[in-house]
């Protein structure tokens, strides 16, 4: 069910005041009655959960270890098998990744080579192909979009689903992702997860990949939409508002926004 600032119920005198809208859209939201899937819009909560990026015990402990040594940069990290849960063709990635400020990629890079030969700064899709096993782990070092979507996870920051979603579809060391599973993933996610759409299409923009939006009636409209196979403005009940990732914009580019 979706809930809009517009279809809230009102009071008996025919309105209802904007604090006490706004103080039970949060009440419902703590208890987990209602998500918030973008400005203004809330969905059931539904069987859908929250994402949370896996974390390993060894990258617990070295978030920690960059943030002393490291203490102004901002430090992102997860492992691989963040994907997994995504995935249509499952495969195995075990590698770490670690994000941060261009300005420290370098310093965050020499720092862990001193402890493992097992980092990569930033590799490309051939680097990737050629001389990178992801199901053995490793750490690849990248950088960290400006005001890119992170959430608190054991007190490391760490992508949001929309971060992830966006990302497999712009990174070289995602190439193996693009395309066709791409499109699964974001599928997969979309029936698992909540996404809040407005962050996501935020964070698309600034990493250059355009995205778009419709009416339909349901969500298998979306492929049909994105192939041309038939016209979705036919469709009877136009109620609910999907966002779409445009296919002709899935290019692999190195990323400009700071």
């Amino acid at each position: 069910m979706l809930l809009t600032v517009k279809n809230m119920k009102v009071s008996s005198k025919g309105m209802t005041a904007r604090n006490t809208m706004n103080c039970t859209l949060s009440r419902m939201i703590d208890k987990g009655d209602i998500v918030r899937t973008a400005r203004g819009r809330y969905e059931e909560a539904s069987n859908k959960r929250s994402f949370t990026a896996e974390l390993t015990d060894d990258e617990l402990e070295l978030a920690k270890t960059l943030k002393r040594h490291f203490s102004l940069a901002p430090i992102c990290i997860y492992n691989g098998r963040s994907l997994s849960a995504l995935q249509h063709h499952l495969s195995d990635n075990s590698m770490t990744y670690v994000e941060t400020d261009r300005s420290a990629m370098e310093a965050v890079f020499d720092h862990i080579k001193e402890s493992t030969d097992k980092v990569w700064l930033t590799p490309d899709a051939d680097m990737l192909y050629r001389y990178i096993d992801l199901s053995k782990g490793g750490i690849i070092v990248k950088p960290l979009v400006t005001e890119a979507p992170v959430q608190e996870v054991n007190g490391v920051l760490a992508p949001t689903i929309e971060k992830l979603l966006v990302d497999i579809r712009k990174d070289a060391d995602f190439s193996y992702l693009q395309g066709t599973e791409a499109d699964r993933m974001w599928e997969n996610a979309k029936t698992l997860f909540h996404i809040n759409t407005t962050r996501l299409r935020r964070y698309a923009q600034r990493r250059g990949l355009k995205t778009g939006s419709y009416n339909g009636c349901c969500e298998s409209c979306l492929s049909c939409y994105s192939s041309r196979k038939r016209d979705i403005r036919s469709c009877a009940l136009r109620w609910q508002s999907f966002v779409y990732f445009e296919h002709d914009s899935r290019q692999i580019s190195d990323d400009k926004a700071e």
